[in-house]
């Protein structure tokens, strides 16, 4: 199934998912709704498990009855599929339009929605995103892994140019990083961006082992003590290290380019801090999904 996944397109949709049969069954072979034979969730210690039973009336074609307790539940209690009144087929497009970073308007067009679902289901997917990134956080890189680090300001105007922050005074850092091999990366909203602030968001998202690359920012000064191998390029006078041209940072600058680029909202009176950690785990979690497809599509990968 998740191999399906890895190779759906815009151009393959409609054989794979031809019917509401074969999307039931993709959703179940990735545990997105129960199948059956799960531990009971319906009766407190219960030890009971979810048996499926057929029944016409469901939208999945049967529900789940617990062997003991005898208590029976609809698959899709609690779940994302039971917040409207879409079919599964028309919930799979819109998965597939905001993990492919569809636009509003491409997302409109693709699925045929009204304007309010949209939004609707793109603020769901958000509210997921962030809880699988933060509960899925990894650190990237690990031995003979590079790793480019670098900081960035979430809105910057030049010349006079460019969107208004709502209070222009507020400083919205982000610390980023991506691992040249895995294509793996991390980014996080930082309050500030002292040495103490980058080394423990670090600590916590890059292997202690990886080559560390980043720029002559003061606060990386001391990163040798906690990553032993870490070189720099000065970027008031050079974009690559002059003496060896594999040191830089173009891929982290490049991933800040198209995350500014897509949140295109960024400091709207009504985008507060939670509103904005929802865009960023949403980024980072399509940007780990289609860096997922490009491994699969590499050759000798």
């Amino acid at each position: 199934m998740a191999f399906l996944f890895d190779n759906l397109t815009c151009f393959n949709f409609e054989r794979y998912f031809s019917s509401e049969e074969l999307c039931l069954a993709f959703l179940q072979g990735m545990d997105c709704v129960p199948s059956g034979r799960i531990n009971c969730v319906k009766t407190l210690n219960c030890a009971g498990l979810m048996m499926k039973s057929t029944d016409a009336h469901i939208k999945t074609g049967y529900y789940l009855r617990c062997n003991t307790c005898k208590e029976r539940v609809n698959p899709l209690a609690n779940s994302y599929f039971s917040c409207g009144k879409l079919t599964f087929r028309q919930y799979l497009e819109e998965i597939f339009a905001f993990v492919s970073r569809f636009t509003y308007t491409q997302g409109l067009e693709q699925c045929v929605h009204s304007p309010n679902t949209i939004v609707n289901h793109n603020f769901q997917f958000r509210l997921i995103a962030e809880t699988v990134m933060m509960a899925e956080s990894r650190k990237i890189g690990g031995l003979g892994c590079i790793v480019e680090v670098d900081e960035t300001h979430g809105v910057t105007r030049k010349n006079n140019v460019g969107r208004l922050l709502h209070n222009q005074n507020e400083q919205v850092w982000l610390l980023g990083g991506i691992c040249r091999e895995t294509r793996e990366s991390f980014l996080v909203r930082v309050p500030d961006r002292r040495e103490s602030t980058i080394i423990n968001v670090m600590a916590k998202y890059v292997d202690p082992n990886s080559f560390i690359l980043t720029d002559m920012f003061p606060s990386y000064q001391n990163l040798r003590q906690h990553y032993p191998h870490h070189a720099w390029v000065n970027h008031s006078k050079n974009f690559l290290n002059p003496n060896d041209h594999t040191i830089n940072t173009q891929k982290i600058e490049n991933y800040f380019g198209k995350f500014k680029d897509k949140i295109c909202c960024w400091g709207r009176k009504d985008q507060t801090d939670a509103l904005q950690e929802q865009w960023i785990h949403s980024y980072a979690g399509r940007h780990i999904y289609w860096q997922s497809k490009l491994d699969h599509l590499s050759p000798g990968r």
